[in-house]
């Protein structure tokens, strides 16, 4: 009884794994397709245009500081929202 149920963790830790593996893959390694996104608003004084290489990289071109600042918050706002969600739920 205890052969079978080693065989059946071990067959479940595999499994497990290669799920991971595949999660990873297509998540972190697998290259993305460049994203341009171009933000004004009247609040601010100028407009901000985000780029993201596909890399993931963020390139942020804003017209005043103040719109850049507003499209950095708005870029790690977006790139990390499942750590912020994951905060709020350790809370």
């Amino acid at each position: 009884m205890g052969l079978i149920v080693q065989g059946v963790i071990f067959f479940a830790c595999l499994i497990a794994m290669s799920v991971i593996t595949v999660v990873t893959y297509f998540h972190f390694i697998q290259p993305r397709t460049p994203i341009q996104l171009e933000y004004e608003s009247e609040s601010l004084k100028g407009g901000a245009r985000i780029y993201k290489d596909s890399l993931g990289v963020s390139h942020i071109f804003a017209e005043n500081e103040e719109a850049m600042l507003f499209a950095q918050g708005y870029v790690m706002a977006k790139d990390r929202s499942f750590q912020m969600l994951k905060m709020r739920a350790l809370a």
